[in-house]
């Protein structure tokens, strides 16, 4: 079986709208390969796509059945069952490990998305050297349990010390609206437009700050602005597929959170859509 020939197939007729195709497809690559991790969960992303949700909890306990010895290969299986929602079976794979250390980054993620804040700031304020993605994390850790004025001095700390990057900027912009000042958000994200019209962060940050004020039609200019210069771009693809989610276009969103796990797996953002578009959609 050419597997990559059934996932291309596959993800043309989700184009095409011919979900009903898909699951028979998928449900052969699954009996045909389930001792494969990684195909196991490709076939789950597909299928949360289509809103199989049924058939994508009993592909992930195929592979929680059958995970490899390899720690380091277990880790990438903890990876993106979080991405796919089970951050408790990951954090049970993290606590399994024997011989390697997690990443701290994917450890503290799975603890946030278990809501396990605390745990997660005590992760992230031991580890060396965090990069950028642990720093914006602490900052939103600090945010979720309320500390504000902490959270945004941690957020324009972030921005020094790594350049106003798109994550760092949306931190900031996330910080300044949890702690009720959406003026304050409009302003920082306009502040950056000002100085660089073209840059593609300075543009998705102003998409995602008028998506949360609810200039969708903004906000769809701004993504695809930036889309049309760099498809990869996670925020843009994020704030995009809410818009469509907003106009009720959810195999868009959809095909939008399939891209964001393509370019970065286990990314949150990807499950946050699909679960949005399901509740939608109900």
């Amino acid at each position: 079986m050419d597997v990559d020939a059934v996932f291309e197939r596959v993800k043309n007729d989700i184009k095409d709208g011919n979900e009903e195709l898909v699951l028979p497809q998928i449900r052969e690559v699954v009996d045909a390969n389930k001792k494969d991790p990684a195909i196991l969960i490709k076939c789950a992303s597909i299928l949360k796509v289509v809103e199989e949700e049924d058939e994508v909890q009993s592909i992930l306990d195929t592979v929680m059945s059958n995970l490899p010895s390899d720690e380091i290969e277990l880790q990438k299986v903890a990876v993106n069952l979080r991405g796919l929602g089970r951050a408790e079976d990951a954090y049970s794979i993290y606590r399994s490990l024997k011989t390697e250390s997690p990443d701290a980054y994917d450890l503290a993620q799975t603890l946030y998305m278990m809501e396990e804040y605390e745990s997660a700031m005590d992760v992230l304020k031991k580890a060396d050297d965090l990069d950028l993605r642990g720093r914006v994390l602490l900052t939103e850790c600090y945010s979720a349990v309320g500390e504000f004025t902490v959270a945004e001095r941690e957020a324009s700390a972030v921005i020094d010390e790594f350049g106003p990057c798109y994550d760092a900027l949306v931190s900031m912009s996330r910080v300044l609206f949890a702690k009720g000042d959406p003026k304050g958000a409009v302003k920082f994200a306009k502040s950056y437009l000002k100085d660089d019209k073209k840059n593609l962060d300075n543009l998705a940050l102003n998409a995602y700050v008028m998506r949360i004020n609810g200039k969708t039609l903004a906000a769809v200019n701004y993504s695809t602005r930036v889309l049309n210069n760099d498809y990869t771009h996670i925020g843009a693809l994020e704030t995009l597929a809410y818009c469509h989610i907003e106009r009720k276009n959810y195999v868009s969103a959809k095909l939008l959170a399939g891209a964001i796990n393509d370019a970065d797996p286990g990314n949150p953002a990807a499950v946050r859509i699909l679960d949005a578009c399901r509740l939608m959609s109900s």
